[in-house]
């Protein structure tokens, strides 16, 4: 067996990788192939080696980019499950970039002479449609290319679309956009398996429990930001913020982060030793012969041979759609009666009071 030191490691404590490892009764048969390429039980390259405190920075780092774009899950998902199954296994909570919005719908209406009160609900929900495919795509591209190069990307467009809701002329466009900001927040989708990957099973509560905690601090804080945001600089700063934000945090992101997929990491070892040793024999402990296409086409369809076959993940997501659903029409019935009751703005949804500038509270109440 081919390895950085040529000792032999035990590959099993990987439960992140499913479907890509040798099941675990051919593990001594295929051990001593002498092109089989593996990590060292000391392998630096090994994400479960590297140091505590470099995988405690990157999970800080993911918990701060929760607060923005999305919350991890709020429990450890199944240890030996696929990166699409944990994104489905990953419960949301609200944070900056969803919430923000809420208190400065009626000001967004008003800005474009609407007074059909659908769309203040569909600016806040609009995101969950997004939310149903993006999941699908990300953890499915993952796969076969890893985690660093599929998170960079969705980051960028989150970045992008932002931007462009920022810029919108019209609501059709400011919905069209924020559906696309639905889609491709990183974090929900790729948070829990890059901590499985650094981590095992017995540390990996701890550092979930990290990166969940600050998506519930965003829940509080997100509306009051909002509308502050709203009222000193118009509501195109809450989209203008989540991007700015964003894009800071991708940017020390781009610096620290590293690939922490233990398949690519070996798939890229192998394709380098065989430039240096011209022996295309070798191969990865975790290959199984598919090519990209396949893999990325199985991770497709085996969530909806879950929705068929499972009758839990229905019921969960029926659960969930229907948390969604309170959930956005709450922030949007909070907007209008705290409006109504404390009287801070009048009925034609304008951002106005005697409170002056900077008085967030009245454009929540708004």
């Amino acid at each position: 067996m081919v390895s950085k030191g040529g000792a032999q490691t035990d590959v099993w404590r990987d439960e992140s990788v499913q479907n890509s490892t040798t099941p675990k009764g051919e593990h001594d048969a295929t051990s001593h192939e002498p092109n089989l390429v593996d990590f060292d039980a000391d392998d630096a390259d090994d994400p479960l080696n590297w140091s505590s405190r470099y995988k405690w920075s990157i999970t800080i780092l993911l918990a701060s980019m929760s607060i923005i774009v999305y919350v991890g899950p709020s429990r450890p998902p199944p240890p030996l499950c696929s990166s699409l199954l944990q994104s489905i296994w990953a419960r949301s909570e609200s944070n900056l970039a969803i919430v923000m919005c809420a208190p400065a719908a009626p000001v967004i209406l008003d800005h474009f002479d609407s007074n059909n009160h659908a769309y203040q609900i569909l600016l806040v929900s609009i995101w969950e449609l997004g939310e149903v495919f993006g999941p699908f795509l990300l953890a499915s591209c993952s796969e076969p290319y890893g985690r660093l190069p599929v998170y960079h990307a969705a980051t960028v467009l989150f970045i992008l679309f932002s931007v462009a809701c920022a810029a919108s002329t019209s609501l059709p466009m400011l919905l069209a956009f924020r559906s696309l900001i639905g889609m491709t927040p990183p974090t929900g989708t790729l948070n829990a398996p890059i901590i499985a990957d650094m981590f095992p099973k017995e540390q990996r509560g701890r550092a979930i429990s990290v990166m969940q905690l600050p998506g519930l601090i965003g829940t509080v804080v997100g509306p009051a930001i909002g509308s502050f945001v709203t009222d000193a600089r118009g509501w195109r700063w809450t989209f203008w913020l989540a991007a700015i934000l964003c894009g800071a945090f991708e940017c020390v992101f781009a610096v620290f982060y590293r690939e922490t997929y233990r398949v690519r990491i070996l798939k890229d070892r192998v394709e380098k030793l065989k430039k240096e040793t011209a022996n295309q024999a070798l191969r990865s402990r975790y290959d199984t012969g598919n090519r990209t296409g396949q893999v990325f086409h199985e991770a497709m369809i085996r969530p909806f041979k879950m929705l068929a076959f499972s009758p839990v993940i229905p019921i969960l997501g029926f659960y969930a759609a229907l948390v969604y659903g309170i959930h956005a029409a709450s922030a949007v019935a909070a907007t209008n009666a705290l409006k109504y009751a404390l009287g801070t703005v009048p009925p034609d949804h304008r951002c106005t009071s005697a409170w002056g500038s900077g008085g967030g509270t009245r454009c929540w109440g708004s």
